[in-house]
């Protein structure tokens, strides 16, 4: 997913930047107050001006790609999808298959690494839905190992397989 041009600015800085200021108060400088942090986040998702051929133009939807501040939002926004995910897993999942069901889980920005145990595969479609009932301008990608003829899998440019024996 090109998760960029997805963030619905305006609902994105309330509720999303809010839960995690509520989260890690401790992390917030205290000449900053949350008001505004979210004003901040708010004024820079909706002022959003680029150039293309001499013509300036607003854009109305996602966020800038190439911002500085871009990869924290997508960031945030993916924190966030993670912290309800698991929520709404432990909610469904007895606590044996939560607690052991899921091996490795790793992310860089909107790209998502998981390993889970081959017994419990038939969990997988039970992730996809919830991950992609999160946010309906997001539909997540998944690609297991399965799919193709060298049992690997591409994560960030690189090709991972696991092999018996």
């Amino acid at each position: 997913i090109i998760i960029y041009e997805h963030i619905n600015r305006i609902r994105y800085t309330g509720y999303r930047v809010l839960f995690y200021i509520d989260k890690y108060p401790e992390c917030i400088h205290p000449r900053f107050t949350k008001h505004f942090i979210i004003d901040t986040f708010r004024f820079l998702q909706e002022h959003l001006y680029f150039s293309f051929n001499g013509t300036v133009y607003r854009q109305t939807t996602g966020t800038g790609m190439g911002k500085i501040y871009a990869p924290s939002l997508a960031d945030l926004k993916m924190g966030y999808d993670e912290t309800r995910l698991e929520e709404i897993l432990e909610d469904s999942l007895d606590t044996e298959t939560f607690n052991h069901f899921i091996t490795h889980y790793g992310r860089y920005l909107d790209d998502v690494w998981l390993m889970w145990r081959k017994s419990w595969s038939h969990h997988i479609p039970t992730i996809m839905s919830i991950m992609n009932s999160l946010d309906p301008n997001i539909k997540y990608i998944f690609e297991t190992s399965e799919e193709h003829e060298d049992n690997a899998v591409s994560y960030l440019d690189t090709k991972i397989a696991i092999e018996e024996g």
